[in-house]
């Protein structure tokens, strides 16, 4: 066993126990919000979420579809009742709007209808948007809100009428995972690149000269690669490829990326909470530093601070600094 192996399973097992009296045994489900773009993370969650999902209710889902191709019709049809999950991540609230209006949406259309909004971090900026979100929830009577960190618990249960419980993120339903290759170097730096990248100094971090990239770019032909992928391992099973498939290979081809790539240092240092929990399944030491709104250290307090292998810094030069406490053996 190695070093991470208590703490994805303590994990694996909250969540667990937190969905199975909301999806009994048998459940026939939709899941929406499929995340088709380039981030790792929601691809993370997104391949937990099918891996706990089927182990909880032995189904796949009767419906799945990105925010574009979602069809109120085609959903009906395919699952004429029973729950709807939405993907977790850390979209909940204001910051991307596009989820929360897609959310807001399903609220107001499947009004009364068990909508299941899988581990989610809040963030909001409007008073007149948590408003709003409050009276959605209050009226659509049947809405289940799973958060990943306390400030998000305490948020929610202050503010909306409904069933909240912190809980783990979807991605520790992979389980451990096996580094690929040995690691090229002794240090990989994944440090975003987008809205949620805190204002700190990266200057140290760029002196060490060491190896470092963001996971924020499909490589090219990468949809039409993952099309031949799901293609060929449906008919390997004897029957037509379908949207879950495909679905499948993007997520999974967009994990391995960023697996490779954490995997080419001996320890790591991010700003990135899915690079923080892929370091973790993969047993890579790690430095976390926050994004803009205290996420990443907001989910190890909750759950990972039992993991050696990890420490929280508050700054590019503590983050050097506490590097060197991190065995890499």
């Amino acid at each position: 066993m190695g070093r991470n192996s208590q703490v994805i399973s303590q994990q694996k097992q909250v969540i667990k126990a937190i969905l199975q009296p909301l999806l009994p045994k048998n459940t026939q489900y939709a899941l929406v919000d499929f995340p088709d773009h380039s981030n790792v993370g929601d691809s993370a969650i997104w391949v937990g979420e099918i891996d706990l999902l089927k182990e909880i209710t032995g189904n796949h889902p009767s419906y799945i579809s990105k925010i574009e191709n979602f069809r109120l019709d085609i959903l009906s049809n395919a699952l004429p009742e029973g729950p709807i999950l939405i993907h977790g991540g850390g979209n909940f609230g204001d910051l991307w709007r596009k989820h929360q209006d897609f959310r807001e949406y399903l609220m107001i259309a499947c009004k009364g209808r068990k909508v299941i909004q899988l581990p989610q971090s809040i963030k909001f900026d409007n008073p007149e948007s948590i408003a709003n979100c409050a009276d959605l929830i209050k009226q659509h009577g049947d809405f289940h809100l799973l958060v990943r960190d306390k400030p998000s618990l305490d948020f929610a249960v202050k503010n909306f009428s409904c069933h909240v419980e912190l809980s783990p993120d979807s991605a520790f339903g992979i389980g451990e995972l096996a580094k690929p290759s040995k690691p090229e170097a002794d240090l990989f730096m994944l440090l975003r690149n987008d809205s949620e990248r805190a204002e700190y100094d990266r200057t140290p971090l760029f002196a060490l000269n060491a190896l470092g990239a963001d996971w924020l770019d499909d490589p090219s032909f990468f949809h039409q690669r993952s099309k031949v992928i799901a293609t060929l391992s449906a008919l390997k099973q004897g029957r037509k490829p379908n949207r879950l498939d495909y679905y499948q290979a993007l997520a999974q081809g967009r994990l391995m990326r960023g697996v490779k790539m954490l995997s080419r240092g001996k320890r790591v240092v991010t700003d990135r909470l899915h690079a923080h929990i892929i370091s973790t399944l993969l047993d890579i030491p790690h430095v976390a530093l926050d994004n803009n709104y205290g996420k990443v250290s907001g989910y190890i307090n909750a759950w990972t601070n039992t993991y050696p292998q990890v420490k929280i810094a508050s700054s590019a030069q503590d983050a050097i600094e506490k590097l060197d406490s991190l065995a890499t053996f």
